[in-house]
């Protein structure tokens, strides 16, 4: 599997390798992880990493709008949002607290991507095509 972060580009043959290469946080605890397996750009899962929380998305091809991440976080504020960073660009993305999922759950669908290629059965998944 390839693993692309802010700064770096990790090829991961193994849960240790998955599970390393998904640790690094740049500047205040944060980064987002692309996922792909082999040559192919898709299908695709993103993880947006801020400390111990995540949100995931996951794109089954280019033009599909793709998959969000069902929130597993239920200390959240339910109208709230949290702030995650694309790809190191300086302005946040926030996402809606009911897409927020920890990291260890993050980490397992991101295991469960690199053995499957499909989208991690690990998550609840909001469908985002309508």
């Amino acid at each position: 599997m390839i693993i692309k972060d802010f700064k770096q580009t990790t090829h991961a043959n193994n849960d240790s390798a998955i599970e390393a290469a998904m640790a690094k946080r740049y500047e205040v605890g944060v980064n987002s992880f692309w996922l792909t397996n082999g040559n192919s750009e898709y299908p695709a899962l993103l993880v947006l990493v801020n400390q111990n929380s995540a949100s995931a998305h996951y794109f089954p091809e280019a033009d599909h709008p793709g998959f969000q991440s069902e929130g597993s976080q239920s200390a959240l504020e339910p109208r709230g949002t949290q702030a995650f960073y694309l790809d190191g660009q300086p302005e946040p993305q926030l996402i809606v607290n009911e897409a927020i999922i920890g990291f260890d759950d993050a980490i397992i669908a991101a295991k469960e991507f690199a053995k499957t290629g499909k989208r991690p059965s690990a998550l609840n998944w909001i469908d985002l095509s309508g």
